[in-house]
């Protein structure tokens, strides 16, 4: 698209000529598949009269020359044989060449679907198709059988076998390969319509992001334009900052919003690669498949019939041989590639070779054209490009297979085509068009992933495997270094996997292995015995729930190898001691190393490790090296493209840092909310100075000192929240100090939900205070009554009436909308987004609003009017009124 558009319209315009590629195409098939039901009837009559000599052959041919045809297009709105003799070319007025005139004769696109081969009802003028070429060779054929008198009764039973029989099955089989192809023409523009979804919400999001960069931008400027006045000054002084810091402040969030400015416009590029490269694959390729699958072998079947034919003739009738070499000529002239020429040159604004390109359309406030690689959007597209990577093997994959199997099915068909007495053909070659047809959709796909894969590795962007290292996430204080407690989920092996890279596992079917980390990315980190990696998430089934065996102390401690429960123990204290480092006293040093790595049981102690290398641009920014624990000192947002503030434990360097790049933010940004995130900054405003090992340090002393600052904020904060319990639905028998030991009935009351890992949470219960698993209990009430019994049992007395009313008024409503409806059955299945109505083959729709000719609004009768959605309305049929 060369110039500005309105991308709704043009997407709206698309979808719209793909319903109309669908009717013209329906329309053509119903034409051939006519015309063949037409010879088929002429040739079966003629083999039954062809003794009752010439005056019944003479009577039969009138009637054919003068039939009507309500798929052909002519000058008086109905196409006969007496029509096109007339006319020195022998071609009918075409039909209009534009959808405008079509849509001037008010032609429903229903109309076409819902006519069948055989229908009673002429198709009108915008819907019928000029004469052929295949059609003259047939009216020739009839007109120089009128000259036909005698000895005709020894090639009836010729005619039967070989040109009746032949016609009848080759249409019982287009009727069936139409229904197919035509049902795969709608999926592919299912997925096409996906496409242009997804290209208008990555446009849009694009949009935002590109507003709240000059906002961000404006605000910045403002203030360093303010002069200092006296009002500036109190401000500071009540807020206990300065304007330099304030303005750095705005000055790190518009950078912010620049980098977000960069990402969103990458993914809007990369998004209109892949559909520019997907709608190319589908007009150039696809198409023109899908339309050679629709013709089949119609011109082949039409012309070996006529032929069979013409040679009875010149075998028992040397005196017609002029006329069947006048009907030869005609039938030589079939050919399918000059028949799809006309077709196209006929219906071209709907057929149209290829659609522009979409282009990339700039915000007026973005400089950008091109797609930003720096180091920060180096490492998501990089990430990004990985899962391109894996699909696009998994696609190659599949259509290898797919094609291994139409090959056998095919040879399959062979061979039953030349023994019969094996088995019928015609089953495996239906089983080959839908193998074709999902061939096709994988190649669309592949397509559209092999742009943007040339695309990124053109801009010098390498896939981003995690290793094990990189990828291991926040999780409970308790066992951050232990490969398994009894509160990690175990796991079963669905198949098997053959590792392929380094830091990949390789795992067999049935394999009992304990899970390490939620799913990133694709991929779970397991551990099977003393072997710990990577493998797909789909490989691995976590057993946790109530009805699965939950796994105690003492099977975690097989499962994980020779070291068991206590060697786990003693690797976790040897760590310990070895972050302490060297200097200082035992006690001491192990203090400040289990604060450095976040083993103190507080909510405070939130750890991320560094999956990639970082280097900061500026001394605002903080630098790392794959594998430094950074400690959390600010959160400023919760999305993927956020910038958090934090230190690197090894060296106490602080700046901010994209947390992409880092491994555990997920389960971290999770257990943060919008008002934790305000309270956080009102805590930052009043202290900066406490630092996680005095945490660690209250928190070991049991709160005994009276603390000023973040963690006497905490506190406060925690006791005038509300106070949530919790029953033990399975005993837990903790690994190591920090863990709360439970067993089954036990109420807890939850202290702190935000302890780094969203699959722990920290509470006191009969046996204590800690750190226990969250999917080992249910949240309860002050009475013990589990809370999605409470919300299901439970209304507020001030709403019975009301919901009364409501009732009521619903009903009435659905009265009168039923009472102002038109039945209609679905003929195809539609794949409806958002606003879009749902529906399968056969089902019955209530029509609302049929205002426009293209789309529709209703509901399925089985849903009611709540369901209510639009839909196109060449997918259904209008069904009479009683």
């Amino acid at each position: 698209m060369d110039r500005k558009t309105d991308l709704h319209t043009t997407i709206k315009s698309l979808r719209t000529q793909h319903i109309a590629q669908i009717v013209k195409l329906q329309l053509k098939s119903d034409a051939d598949l006519e015309l063949l039901e037409n010879v088929r009837d002429y040739m079966k009559k003629r083999a039954e009269i062809e003794q009752d000599y010439f005056s019944r052959l003479e009577r039969l041919s009138k009637q054919f020359t003068q039939k009507k045809y309500r798929k052909l297009q002519t000058r008086t709105g109905e196409r006969t044989s007496i029509d096109i003799d007339a006319s020195p070319s022998g071609m009918a007025s075409s039909v209009a060449t534009n959808l405008a005139t079509e849509c001037d004769d008010n032609i429903s696109v229903i109309t076409a679907l819902s006519t069948n081969t055989l229908g009673t009802g002429p198709a009108k003028k915008g819907d019928r198709l000029p004469a052929s070429v295949a059609f003259n060779a047939f009216h020739t054929m009839i007109v120089e059988s009128e000259k036909q008198a005698k000895e005709r009764g020894q090639i009836a039973d010729k005619i039967l076998t070989d040109v009746v029989e032949v016609i009848r099955d080759f249409n019982k089989d287009k009727l069936l390969a139409t229904k197919k192809n035509l049902d795969f023409a709608s999926k592919y523009h299912h997925g096409l319509a996906l496409s242009y979804e997804e290209l208008d919400k990555t446009k849009a999001a694009y949009d935002k992001t590109a507003r709240d960069a000059d906002i961000a931008k404006k605000k910045y400027d403002d203030l360093a334009k303010r002069p200092n006045s006296a009002l500036t000054s109190l401000k500071n002084m009540m807020k206990g900052t300065d304007t330099e810091e304030r303005l750095e402040k705005l000055k790190g969030k518009w950078k912010n919003q620049l980098r977000r400015l960069a990402d969103a416009r990458n993914e809007y590029l990369v998004v209109l690669e892949g559909l520019n490269a997907q709608q190319s694959q589908y007009y150039n390729a696809d198409l023109p498949s899908l339309m050679k699958k629709l013709d089949g072998t119609f011109y082949q079947t039409f012309g070996k019939a006529l032929t069979t034919f013409l040679n009875l003739e010149e075998s028992y009738a040397t005196t017609l041989t002029q006329s069947c070499q006048t009907t030869h000529s005609s039938v030589q002239k079939i050919n399918r590639d000059k028949e799809n020429e006309n077709f196209l040159k006929e219906f071209h604004p709907v057929f149209v070779p290829d659609p522009k390109e979409f282009k990339f359309e700039a915000s007026s406030n973005d400089a950008g054209y091109d797609v930003c690689v720096d180091d920060v959007t180096r490492v998501v597209l990089g990430q990004r490009l990985s899962g391109m990577l894996t699909r696009e093997n998994g696609v190659k994959m599949e259509l290898e297979k797919r094609e291994k199997e139409l090959g056998g099915i095919v040879q399959m068909a062979q061979v039953y085509t030349e023994n019969p007495s094996f088995g019928n053909a015609a089953t495996p070659l239906e089983s080959k068009l839908e193998l074709e047809s999902s061939i096709d959709l994988l190649r669309s796909e592949h397509t559209k992933l092999k742009a943007q894969i040339e695309l990124l590795n053109g801009l010098g962007v390498e896939a981003l495997i995690p290793t094990v290292e990189a990828l291991i996430p926040a999780v409970s204080t308790a066992s951050l270094f232990v490969g398994g407690s009894s509160g990690t989920p175990v796991g079963v092996v669905l198949h098997d996997y053959q590792a392929q890279a380094s830091g990949e596992l390789t795992v067999r079917a049935e394999d009992n292995v304990l899970v390490l980390s939620s799913e990133l990315e694709g991929w779970v980190r397991i551990q099977k015995g003393n072997e710990v990696g990577m493998v797909p998430f789909n490989t691995v089934k976590v057993g946790n729930g109530p009805g699965d065996s939950v796994k105690q102390a003492a099977d975690v401690g097989e499962l994980c190898g020779p070291q068991g429960t206590e060697g786990l123990r003693a690797s976790q204290q040897g760590l310990m001691n070895e972050a302490g480092g060297s200097g200082g006293n035992a006690g001491s040093t192990g203090n400040v190393a289990a604060a450095e790595m976040g083993l103190g049981p507080g909510p405070n102690s939130r750890l991320l490790r560094a999956r990639y290398d970082f280097k900061g641009q500026d001394e605002t920014e903080l630098a790392f090296v794959v594998g430094d624990v950074i400690e959390i000192i600010e959160i400023t947002d919760v999305n993927s493209d956020a910038w958090w503030e934090g230190r690197v434990v090894a060296s106490g360097r602080t700046g901010t840092f994209p947390v992409v790049f880092t491994a555990g933010w997920e389960a971290v940004a999770a257990a943060t909310s919008p008002a934790s995130l305000k309270r956080e900054g009102a805590t930052r405003a009043n202290s900066e100075t406490v630092t996680s090992i005095q945490l660690l340090s209250d928190n070991n002393n049991n709160n005994n000192n009276n603390n000023n600052g973040d963690g006497a904020c905490t506190r406060e904060l925690i006791a005038n929240a509300p106070v949530q319990k919790a029953k033990a639905l399975f005993s837990y028998e903790a690994t190591c100090v920090g863990e709360l030991c439970m067993e089954v009935g036990d109420v807890v009351t939850i202290l702190c939900k935000n302890t780094g890992s969203e699959a722990w949470w920290e509470g006191e219960g009969p046996h204590g205070r800690g750190q226990f698993p969250v999917n080992y209990v249910e949240l309860v009430d002050e009475d013990g009554l589990a809370m999605h019994q409470i919300s299901s049992s439970v209304s507020r007395p001030d709403e019975w009436h009301d919901s009364d009313e409501l009732v009521s008024a619903e009903c009435v409503k659905h009265d009168l909308v039923v009472s102002s409806t038109r039945k209609a059955r679905a003929l195809y299945r539609f794949e409806g987004n958002a606003g879009e109505l749902t529906f399968q083959v056969g089902d019955l729709v209530s029509v609302i609003d049929s205002s426009n000719t293209d789309w529709w609004e209703g509901f399925r009768e089985s849903d009611g009017p709540s369901g209510k959605g639009a839909f196109p309305a060449a997918y259904v049929e209008m069904l009479p009124l009683d």
